[in-house]
C-alpha cells in the first residue's frame, strides 16, 4: 500500500472508531415507542402512532427532527419543547393529532 493510500485508509478506520460508538448511543437512548435514525448528519426520532398526549421527555436532546404524526396531542403548553430537552429542534410533524390549543410560548 503507497503512503496516500495508507493515510486514507488511516483516516476512515479513525472516523470509523469515532463516529460508530456514537451512532450506537443514539439508537440505544431513543425510547421504546419511537424508532431514532441517523441520516444525512441529522438526528430523527419517529415517534408516529406511539400513543403520546404530551411532548416526551425522554428523547435525547440531540433530536433535531421529531415526528409526533397521529398521537393523542390536544394542547401544546408553554415551553413544551423546552421542557423536554428539545433545544436542536429543526423540524416537526403534528399531522393527525387532536391539537385544540397551542400556548404562544410552546416553542
Amino acid at each position: 500500500m503507497n503512503g496516500r493510500r495508507a493515510c486514507v485508509w488511516a483516516w476512515w478506520a479513525a472516523w470509523a472508531v469515532l463516529i460508530t460508538p456514537a451512532l450506537a448511543d443514539w439508537d440505544q437512548d431513543c425510547p421504546p415507542s419511537c424508532k431514532c435514525t441517523h441520516s444525512s448528519n441529522r438526528k430523527l426520532a419517529d415517534c408516529r402512532s406511539a400513543g403520546f398526549s404530551t411532548v416526551p421527555t425522554t428523547l435525547s436532546t440531540e433530536v433535531q427532527e421529531l415526528n409526533l404524526a397521529n398521537n393523542n396531542i390536544i394542547y401544546l403548553e408553554k415551553d413544551a419543547f423546552k421542557k423536554a430537552g428539545l433545544v436542536n429542534l429543526q423540524k416537526l410533524y403534528l399531522k393527525d393529532n387532536q391539537i385544540r390549543s397551542v400556548h404562544k410560548d410552546a416553542f
